[in-house]
């Protein structure tokens, strides 16, 4: 599969130079990043610009500093003592010297206590919250400095205790000196341990430690996703001729022959829309709670003459759906992909995951055990999974139950290694995570790592967000025939605030019970396809490089909004940029943000014409790859 570095690929420099890690460059200055701690708990790798485009990565080993158990004390200019740990340890709160503490819930370790007055004791920082700098950014063999917060706060002291370790690289220094005698206060870092030591001298790494330092990356799969960025997910299934939003788990599901579509070519005009929508991939949700599976199952029990049978085949439509729905939408260049609820199944009276022997058992129901179900799910998805083809993603809605895990994931490995799985972490090697709203919009910033709503920039988990939301109103997602549609300024909105934070955008498809999707639905996917085509097809102007200033020339063109894009392959390098417009000899900031990965939108708050639009990055884990800064007018949006 081909890389989207696109044309920076081939620029064996400038690809060797982001390999080999980590420039910032701010301007004529040179600007330390921050410090990636790896998995040895005591080490940290460090950034750093070298001038004229170069950059090496530098590592400050501690483990040896770290293991020395002693508790040191020292004094301040007051004086009070101090008892501090090495670098990455903590030391247990000394009960007998805190008997009349100024914090009443001081913390149960920290990397140093304060003790003053009468034994009263503050704790000031936490190995947990370390950031690690150069003591010099100009001169990175001076040694670093560990900042650390989350010391206690209370009533004497209302804001938390913070302390850093100013670590100085001394060859000469005894390895077991100690830090010196004097415990200084300062402004920016509260205390300040300085500590001579030969462990505080870097070492120059490798290229591929150094990248691998820079933060986790994506799985190819994962990229590819992140890529296509617009989704659909069609929800036509029992609910929609139920005329309900989905069965309750524990009533008994619709009869089986109310599921008549009356047209037989209704997945063909569904793959048409998502071409005019723009979309690249699309989920169908192949069975709901319901229980109603939309192809011909085969699952069974032989050992208690069970065959499952509540599905399409015992419907009068009797026709393979999914089976239609993965032909159209590949023959329109759109990738498959199946949503299958394995936590409810009204059929089977299951709910949150789990049987529920002690319910009635209604006709359209029957009685088994908890082994039992998930025998019968784990066939069901080996059939979608081995029989239609490679998927672009899997969905598990409301997660998975414990007792499939191990199984759901040898089965992707082997049937699916190369579709993502929404809301997989844990479960599959190419995991995607919920927004954590259906709403239309990702919360700001959304990175690509973490499992959380909006990420977490820190997590060594690349798990980048899908942001499902409804072209019907009132979160319908099944057809409902009053609620009406979202409007297209609504959906622009969902536009910039999906694709635009860093997210896939998964709109709703909500076929009637015909089978076939509304005139007006068809004609609002259109429209709304051809204003994303219209506004961001062709910038104004664009660029791209590595590097933390990318600008472009716009000589006064009128311009409202700016993209930018990632080279993810590296990894989510950029923590903070900034926009400046110049007029002449003056420039002016246009906009300031922090995540940007696949994609970040910046609707400016007004029109702006300006000289020239320059990208800087302000803070970054290691050197910036940015695949794309463009300018748009205003004129088509």
């Amino acid at each position: 599969t081909s890389s989207p570095f696109k044309t920076l690929q081939h620029n064996k420099m400038w690809l060797i130079l982001v390999l080999f890690g980590a420039a910032i460059l701010g301007g004529v200055h040179s600007q330390e990043a921050s410090s990636v701690r790896t998995s040895d708990s005591c080490v940290f790798v460090l950034p750093h610009f070298t001038g004229e485009g170069g950059s090496q990565c530098l590592k400050y080993d501690l483990r040896v500093l770290a293991n020395d158990a002693t508790i040191y004390q020292r004094k301040d200019s007051y004086p009070d003592t101090y008892l501090i740990a090495a670098p990455c340890r903590t030391i247990p709160l000394p009960q007998s010297q805190c008997v009349n503490a100024s914090c009443p819930l001081l913390r149960a370790d920290a990397s140093m206590f304060q003790l003053y007055q009468k034994n009263g004791c503050i704790s000031c920082g936490s190995p947990t919250t370390a950031k690690a700098v150069f003591l010099d950014p100009a001169n990175p063999a001076l040694g670093l400095k560990i900042a650390e917060g989350d010391g206690d706060a209370c009533p004497a002291v209302p804001s938390p205790r913070t302390m850093a370790y100013r670590l100085v690289c001394n060859t000469s220094a005894s390895p077991t000196a100690g830090p010196e005698l004097l415990v200084q206060q300062g402004a920016e870092d509260g205390y300040v341990v300085t500590w001579q030591t030969p462990y505080a001298c870097p070492q120059l790494i490798s290229s591929d430690e150094c990248a691998a330092a820079a933060g986790p990356r994506p799985t190819e799969p994962q990229l590819t996703w992140q890529d296509m960025e617009i989704g659909v997910i069609i929800h036509y299934n029992m609910a929609t001729a139920d005329g309900s939003q989905g069965c309750d788990a524990l009533k008994n599901p619709p009869s089986p022959s109310i599921f008549r579509p009356s047209s037989t070519n209704f997945t063909a005009q569904w793959a048409q829309s998502m071409v005019d929508l723009g979309a690249k991939y699309a989920v169908y949700v192949a069975k709901h709670n319901c229980g109603f599976t939309t192809w011909p199952t085969k699952a069974a029990l032989p050992a208690i003459n069970f065959t499952y049978r509540y599905g399409v085949m015992q419907s009068p439509y009797q026709r393979d759906i999914v089976a239609d729905f993965v032909r159209d939408v590949r023959a329109r260049g759109v990738r498959p992909g199946f949503y299958y609820s394995v936590v409810t199944n009204s059929y089977m009276r299951v709910e949150s995951g789990s049987v529920h022997p002690t319910a009635p058992v209604g006709p359209n129901q029957v009685n088994l055990t908890q082994e039992q179900y998930d025998d019968i799910v784990v066939q069901q998805v080996a059939e979608l999974w081995a029989n239609y083809g490679p998927l672009a993603e899997i969905w598990f809605d409301g997660g998975y139950q414990s007792t499939l895990k191990d199984r759901l994931s040898a089965l992707i490995a082997q049937l699916q290694p190369t579709a993502v799985a929404f809301g997989g972490y844990g479960v599959a090697q190419n995991p995607v995570r919920w927004c954590g709203t259906e709403a239309g919009s990702a919360e700001y910033p959304n990175w690509s790592t973490g499992t959380g709503n909006g990420g977490d920039p820190d997590s060594p988990v690349w798990c980048p967000a899908e942001v499902d939301t409804t072209l019907q109103n009132l979160d319908q997602w099944f057809y409902h025939p009053i609620v009406g549609l979202r409007s297209l300024a609504e959906l622009k909105n969902v536009y910039q605030t999906s694709v635009g934070r860093n997210g896939n955008m998964l709109l709703d498809f909500a076929p009637a019970p015909s089978g076939l999707l509304p005139a007006d639905a068809v004609a609002r996917y259109k429209q709304f396809g051809d204003w994303i085509r219209a506004c961001y097809g062709t910038p104004v102007a664009s660029s791209q490089g590595l590097g933390v200033n990318i600008s472009i020339v716009l000589n006064g063109t009128a311009v409202d909004r700016a993209v930018i894009r990632e080279d993810q392959v590296f990894g989510e390098r950029i923590r903070a940029y900034r926009i400046l417009g110049r007029t002449g000899t003056t420039w002016t900031t246009i906009a300031t943000g922090s995540a940007v990965g696949n994609k970040r939108i910046e609707v400016f708050s007004s029109v702006v014409r300006v000289d020239e639009l320059l990208l800087t990055i302000t803070a970054a884990t290691a050197l910036p790859a940015v695949l794309l800064f463009a300018a748009y007018s205003p004129t088509n949006c």
